[in-house]
Protein backbone atom coordinates (compact mmCIF):
# COMPACT_ATOMS: atom_id res chain seq x y z
CA UNK A 1 0.00 0.00 0.00
CA UNK A 2 2.85 2.51 0.60
CA UNK A 3 4.71 1.37 -2.17
CA UNK A 4 1.88 2.71 -4.51
CA UNK A 5 1.26 5.89 -3.06
CA UNK A 6 5.46 6.71 -2.41
CA UNK A 7 4.75 9.58 -5.15
CA UNK A 8 1.81 11.06 -3.98
CA UNK A 9 3.56 10.97 -0.44
CA UNK A 10 6.78 12.51 -1.85
CA UNK A 11 4.68 14.93 -3.35
CA UNK A 12 2.89 16.26 -0.16
CA UNK A 13 6.06 16.05 2.00
CA UNK A 14 7.65 18.81 -0.45
CA UNK A 15 4.54 20.78 -0.50
CA UNK A 16 4.60 20.83 3.24
CA UNK A 17 8.06 22.32 3.63
CA UNK A 18 7.57 25.07 0.61
CA UNK A 19 4.63 27.07 2.66
CA UNK A 20 6.39 26.39 5.95
CA UNK A 21 9.85 28.25 3.68
CA UNK A 22 6.97 31.07 2.34
CA UNK A 23 5.40 31.09 5.64
CA UNK A 24 8.59 31.85 7.60
CA UNK A 25 9.73 34.29 4.70
CA UNK A 26 6.56 36.60 4.74
CA UNK A 27 6.86 36.34 8.48
CA UNK A 28 10.35 37.78 8.22
CA UNK A 29 9.53 40.38 6.17
CA UNK A 30 6.73 41.89 8.40
CA UNK A 31 9.29 41.52 11.22
CA UNK A 32 11.90 44.50 9.44
CA UNK A 33 9.00 46.45 8.20
CA UNK A 34 7.51 46.57 11.67
CA UNK A 35 11.20 47.33 13.08
CA UNK A 36 12.08 50.09 10.47
CA UNK A 37 8.56 51.47 11.23
CA UNK A 38 8.98 51.62 14.79
CA UNK A 39 12.37 53.25 14.97
CA UNK A 40 11.65 56.15 11.78
CA UNK A 41 7.90 56.51 11.86
CA UNK A 42 6.73 59.92 12.89
CA UNK A 43 3.53 60.31 14.88
CA UNK A 44 1.47 63.46 14.83
CA UNK A 45 1.10 64.78 18.88
CA UNK A 46 -2.39 66.68 19.06
CA UNK A 47 -2.00 68.55 22.73
CA UNK A 48 -4.28 71.12 24.27
CA UNK A 49 -3.15 74.29 25.31
CA UNK A 50 -4.93 77.52 26.57
CA UNK A 51 -2.39 80.08 24.65
CA UNK A 52 -0.89 78.95 21.43
CA UNK A 53 -0.39 80.28 17.88
CA UNK A 54 -0.61 79.47 14.60
CA UNK A 55 2.47 79.97 12.41
CA UNK A 56 2.77 78.93 8.69
CA UNK A 57 6.00 78.16 6.20
CA UNK A 58 5.60 81.20 4.48
CA UNK A 59 3.23 84.40 5.22
CA UNK A 60 0.97 85.84 3.06
CA UNK A 61 1.98 88.95 1.29
CA UNK A 62 -0.95 91.07 0.46
CA UNK A 63 -0.29 93.63 -2.67
CA UNK A 64 -1.55 96.98 -3.87
CA UNK A 65 -1.08 98.80 -6.52
CA UNK A 66 1.34 101.91 -6.40
CA UNK A 67 -1.35 104.73 -8.04
CA UNK A 68 -5.20 104.80 -9.21
CA UNK A 69 -6.32 103.58 -12.71
CA UNK A 70 -8.53 102.08 -14.86
CA UNK A 71 -7.89 98.13 -14.34
CA UNK A 72 -6.36 96.93 -17.87
CA UNK A 73 -5.28 92.96 -17.50
CA UNK A 74 -5.72 90.70 -14.79
CA UNK A 75 -3.87 87.78 -14.80
CA UNK A 76 -5.35 86.74 -10.82
CA UNK A 77 -6.75 83.32 -10.29
CA UNK A 78 -7.16 81.94 -7.05
CA UNK A 79 -4.64 78.95 -6.87
CA UNK A 80 -2.47 80.17 -9.55
CA UNK A 81 1.20 79.79 -8.52
CA UNK A 82 3.23 82.64 -9.67
CA UNK A 83 6.93 83.55 -9.90
CA UNK A 84 8.73 86.33 -8.19
CA UNK A 85 8.46 89.68 -10.10
CA UNK A 86 5.87 88.04 -12.40
CA UNK A 87 2.81 90.86 -13.71
CA UNK A 88 -0.02 90.31 -11.54
CA UNK A 89 -2.30 93.15 -12.38
CA UNK A 90 -2.01 96.08 -15.34
CA UNK A 91 -3.59 99.49 -15.15
CA UNK A 92 -4.62 101.62 -17.94
CA UNK A 93 -1.40 103.42 -19.09
CA UNK A 94 -2.58 104.63 -22.41
CA UNK A 95 -1.57 108.39 -21.72
CA UNK A 96 1.84 107.37 -20.23
CA UNK A 97 2.70 105.39 -23.88
CA UNK A 98 1.60 108.54 -25.06
CA UNK A 99 4.31 110.87 -23.69
CA UNK A 100 6.67 108.38 -24.26
CA UNK A 101 6.10 108.06 -27.79
CA UNK A 102 6.28 112.19 -27.99
CA UNK A 103 9.60 112.23 -25.96
CA UNK A 104 11.32 109.32 -28.20
CA UNK A 105 10.15 111.25 -31.19
CA UNK A 106 11.53 114.32 -29.56
CA UNK A 107 15.12 112.98 -28.96
CA UNK A 108 14.66 111.18 -32.29
CA UNK A 109 14.42 114.47 -34.19
CA UNK A 110 17.42 116.23 -32.07
CA UNK A 111 20.45 114.25 -33.14
CA UNK A 112 20.05 115.04 -36.93
CA UNK A 113 20.10 118.92 -36.18
CA UNK A 114 22.80 118.57 -33.86
CA UNK A 115 24.67 116.47 -37.10
CA UNK A 116 23.53 119.45 -39.05
CA UNK A 117 24.75 122.05 -37.07
CA UNK A 118 28.25 120.51 -36.46
CA UNK A 119 28.69 120.35 -40.40
CA UNK A 120 27.53 123.79 -40.79
CA UNK A 121 29.90 125.32 -38.15
CA UNK A 122 32.72 123.29 -39.96
CA UNK A 123 31.79 125.03 -43.15
CA UNK A 124 31.80 128.34 -41.55
CA UNK A 125 34.79 127.32 -40.25
CA UNK A 126 36.28 126.36 -43.54
CA UNK A 127 35.05 129.88 -45.30
CA UNK A 128 36.32 131.87 -42.46
CA UNK A 129 40.21 130.28 -42.86
CA UNK A 130 39.63 131.22 -46.61
CA UNK A 131 38.12 134.64 -46.29
CA UNK A 132 41.10 135.12 -43.98
CA UNK A 133 43.70 133.89 -46.49
CA UNK A 134 42.04 135.95 -49.57
CA UNK A 135 42.00 139.23 -46.89
CA UNK A 136 45.74 138.42 -46.14
CA UNK A 137 46.94 138.31 -49.63
CA UNK A 138 44.88 141.41 -50.72
CA UNK A 139 46.85 143.47 -48.06
CA UNK A 140 50.20 142.06 -48.90
CA UNK A 141 49.14 143.11 -52.72
CA UNK A 142 47.94 146.73 -51.43
CA UNK A 143 51.46 147.04 -49.39
CA UNK A 144 53.28 146.28 -51.99
CA UNK A 145 51.69 148.85 -54.27
CA UNK A 146 52.11 150.98 -51.79
CA UNK A 147 56.24 150.65 -51.31
CA UNK A 148 56.12 150.79 -55.41
CA UNK A 149 54.38 154.21 -54.85
CA UNK A 150 56.73 154.88 -52.65
CA UNK A 151 59.85 154.52 -54.35
CA UNK A 152 58.10 155.95 -57.38
CA UNK A 153 56.81 159.21 -55.51
CA UNK A 154 60.79 159.66 -54.39
CA UNK A 155 62.35 159.62 -57.84
CA UNK A 156 59.59 161.99 -58.57
CA UNK A 157 60.45 164.34 -56.46
CA UNK A 158 64.21 164.06 -56.95
CA UNK A 159 63.15 164.86 -60.50
CA UNK A 160 61.05 167.88 -59.51
CA UNK A 161 63.61 169.31 -58.05
CA UNK A 162 66.41 169.20 -60.01
CA UNK A 163 63.96 170.73 -62.97
CA UNK A 164 62.93 173.38 -60.22
CA UNK A 165 66.71 174.39 -59.86
CA UNK A 166 67.41 174.18 -63.73
CA UNK A 167 64.16 176.58 -64.28
CA UNK A 168 65.31 178.97 -61.98
CA UNK A 169 68.99 179.29 -63.66
CA UNK A 170 67.05 179.77 -66.77
CA UNK A 171 68.59 176.33 -68.34
CA UNK A 172 65.22 174.61 -68.68
CA UNK A 173 62.03 175.96 -69.06
CA UNK A 174 59.58 176.58 -65.90
CA UNK A 175 56.69 174.48 -67.25
CA UNK A 176 59.05 171.56 -67.07
CA UNK A 177 59.25 172.16 -63.57
CA UNK A 178 55.68 172.56 -62.77
CA UNK A 179 54.56 169.22 -64.73
CA UNK A 180 57.33 167.45 -62.55
CA UNK A 181 55.69 169.07 -59.48
CA UNK A 182 52.17 167.80 -60.96
CA UNK A 183 53.19 164.88 -61.22
CA UNK A 184 54.79 164.07 -57.76
CA UNK A 185 51.14 165.62 -56.09
CA UNK A 186 49.65 163.07 -58.37
CA UNK A 187 51.81 160.00 -57.61
CA UNK A 188 51.51 161.27 -53.82
CA UNK A 189 47.98 161.11 -54.00
CA UNK A 190 47.87 157.71 -55.61
CA UNK A 191 49.57 156.29 -52.55
CA UNK A 192 47.11 158.02 -50.18
CA UNK A 193 44.73 156.00 -51.84
CA UNK A 194 46.22 152.65 -51.53
CA UNK A 195 46.96 153.73 -47.97
CA UNK A 196 43.29 154.36 -47.70
CA UNK A 197 41.90 151.29 -49.66
CA UNK A 198 44.67 149.33 -47.01
CA UNK A 199 43.11 150.32 -44.47
CA UNK A 200 39.55 149.89 -45.58
CA UNK A 201 40.63 146.17 -46.68
CA UNK A 202 41.83 145.81 -42.50
CA UNK A 203 38.70 146.95 -41.62
CA UNK A 204 36.74 144.60 -43.52
CA UNK A 205 38.64 141.86 -42.48
CA UNK A 206 38.53 142.34 -38.96
CA UNK A 207 34.45 142.82 -39.80
CA UNK A 208 33.93 139.98 -41.31
CA UNK A 209 35.93 137.95 -39.47
CA UNK A 210 33.85 139.02 -36.26
CA UNK A 211 30.61 138.40 -37.73
CA UNK A 212 31.73 135.20 -38.84
CA UNK A 213 33.06 134.34 -35.64
CA UNK A 214 29.59 135.50 -34.06
CA UNK A 215 27.60 133.23 -36.02
CA UNK A 216 29.65 130.55 -35.42
CA UNK A 217 29.23 130.94 -31.75
CA UNK A 218 25.40 131.15 -32.33
CA UNK A 219 25.70 127.88 -34.07
CA UNK A 220 27.62 126.69 -31.20
CA UNK A 221 25.09 127.76 -28.36
CA UNK A 222 22.40 126.38 -30.44
CA UNK A 223 24.02 123.02 -30.30
CA UNK A 224 24.23 123.58 -26.60
CA UNK A 225 20.62 123.97 -26.48
CA UNK A 226 20.18 120.67 -28.08
CA UNK A 227 22.44 119.06 -26.53
CA UNK A 228 20.39 120.31 -22.93
CA UNK A 229 17.14 119.46 -24.59
CA UNK A 230 18.27 115.51 -25.60
CA UNK A 231 19.66 115.07 -22.32
CA UNK A 232 16.17 116.54 -21.07
CA UNK A 233 14.87 113.96 -23.23
CA UNK A 234 16.33 111.19 -21.90
CA UNK A 235 15.65 111.90 -18.48
CA UNK A 236 11.83 112.34 -19.40
CA UNK A 237 11.74 109.14 -20.96
CA UNK A 238 13.42 107.34 -18.33
CA UNK A 239 10.71 109.00 -15.95
CA UNK A 240 7.39 108.09 -18.49
CA UNK A 241 8.73 104.67 -18.28
CA UNK A 242 9.53 104.23 -14.52
CA UNK A 243 5.62 105.62 -14.54
CA UNK A 244 4.77 103.03 -17.16
CA UNK A 245 6.08 100.21 -14.49
CA UNK A 246 4.44 101.59 -11.78
CA UNK A 247 0.59 100.66 -13.76
CA UNK A 248 2.44 97.01 -13.13
CA UNK A 249 1.42 95.16 -9.90
CA UNK A 250 4.49 92.39 -9.91
CA UNK A 251 4.22 89.08 -7.74
CA UNK A 252 6.87 89.81 -4.77
CA UNK A 253 7.77 86.57 -3.80
CA UNK A 254 6.96 82.76 -5.37
CA UNK A 255 3.80 81.58 -4.37
CA UNK A 256 0.07 81.15 -4.69
CA UNK A 257 -2.76 83.52 -5.73
CA UNK A 258 -4.78 83.41 -2.12
CA UNK A 259 -7.43 85.51 -2.10
CA UNK A 260 -8.45 88.51 -4.52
Amino acid sequence: MAARFSRTTQALASDGSRASLIAWGIGAVLAVAWAVWFVRAELTVYEVSRKARIEVHQAAHPLASAMPGRLSVSHLAIGRRVRAGEVLVELDDSAARWRLQEERARLAAIAPRIASLHKEIAHREQAEAREQRAGVAAQLATRHRIEESEATIAFAREQERRLTEESQAGSMPRVDAQRAAAETRRLSAQRDGLAAEQRRLDAENQTRGSQSQAQIEALRRLVATLEGERTSAQVAIERVTAEIDRHRVRAPVDGRVGEI
